[in-house]
């Protein structure tokens, strides 16, 4: 299911509304790191994925 939601988000024709699913799958990965992987979630860039992206 992650990889057809950052498909999905990836290639909505609204912007705005790609990036926003972007972020909620982004979240989803980081309430679900396994124990002794809590620092992933607080990586810096992480979330500028969704800034980056040219959806």
């Amino acid at each position: 299911a992650f990889y057809q939601d950052v498909i999905a988000a990836y290639g909505h024709p609204d912007k705005s509304r790609g990036k926003k699913l972007m972020s909620r799958v982004i979240d989803a990965l980081r309430q679900g790191l396994p124990a002794g992987l809590e620092e992933l979630a607080q990586y810096p860039q992480f979330p500028q994925v969704v800034g980056d992206l040219h959806v």
